[in-house]
């Protein structure tokens, strides 16, 4: 789903395309410059943390600035406090101002900064912000989403939402779609064909012959507003049954019998 739907603003919530890298060396700090002095070893055995594959060390700078070291011998020891030791593969990681969050697919994340919701889409989000709030990952299985007064919408294809915006009334395209107050998303539209079977009834022809009728009706929506606006509890099916029940009834009554035999057998001919 596209999230260039979602608008963005000083009001609006904010998509963030994937900024994680292909490369950790770019991602995260370099190993101080003493660590591999000489071979790293001959410095000081003991000044050096090694950080195995598949896990990162977070630590403290003296300065009060968050660093994170990947795999590898780092000497740490002197200039670097309160260091853990977490596993890479961590969907969340949280070190003083600095993030590093994960989006599975098929999911959004979402965060808050200075009060505006900030999305993710899915992969590794690199994040350095003091005022960024984690909340968490947002499952796009359900159609309707509710971040804070925000509403999040996903209109799959082969239908269309309905929502009014700014007081119109607007069709929503496939894609993912954000509303806060006043605008409030009203509903879906099927736009796909579909086929109504109608309720079996007797009509009897203009010679007074009762025949037993049974119809399939196929349609679709090709304008979703005027749907709405006429039929006021989007109850289309109930509509097109009663008028199309009603137009066969006519077609029956004005025929007869040996007229419709004879017609069907010019078209068999």
């Amino acid at each position: 789903y596209p999230l260039c739907a979602l608008a963005v603003s000083d009001e609006r919530p904010v998509s963030t395309q994937s900024t994680w890298g292909s490369s950790y060396d770019k991602m995260l700090n370099k190993s101080p410059w003493c660590s591999s002095l000489f071979g790293s070893t001959a410095v000081c055995c003991a000044c050096n943390t090694t950080v195995k594959d598949g896990n990162l060390t977070l630590a403290w700078y003296h300065d009060g600035k968050p660093n994170i070291f990947g795999p590898g011998l780092h000497n740490l020891v002197y200039l670097y406090d309160d260091r853990r030791t977490i596993s890479a593969a961590s969907d969340h990681i949280e070190h003083g101002p600095l993030f590093i969050i994960t989006v599975p697919q098929g999911m959004l994340g979402y965060g808050v900064e200075k009060g505006v919701p900030i999305l993710l889409s899915p992969g590794r989000h690199k994040i350095v912000s003091y005022e960024f709030i984690w909340r968490r990952n947002i499952d796009l299985k359900d159609t309707e989403i509710k971040i804070g007064q925000w509403t999040l919408v996903r209109v799959d294809f082969g239908r269309v939402g309905v929502a009014t915006l700014a007081g119109k009334m607007s069709i929503l395209r496939p894609g993912l779609h954000m509303f806060e107050p006043p605008d409030v998303f009203l509903r879906f539209v099927n736009t796909r064909l579909q086929i109504l079977q109608l309720p079996e009834c007797v009509q009897e022809s203009s010679d007074y012959v009762p025949l037993v009728v049974k119809a399939n009706i196929s349609y679709f929506v090709k304008d979703p507003l005027m749907l709405i606006q006429r039929v006021q509890d989007q109850q289309a099916a109930l509509v097109i049954t009663e008028v199309s029940s009603a137009a066969i009834a006519a077609i029956i009554r004005s025929s007869t019998l040996g007229r419709s035999s004879e017609t069907a057998k010019a078209h068999r001919g």
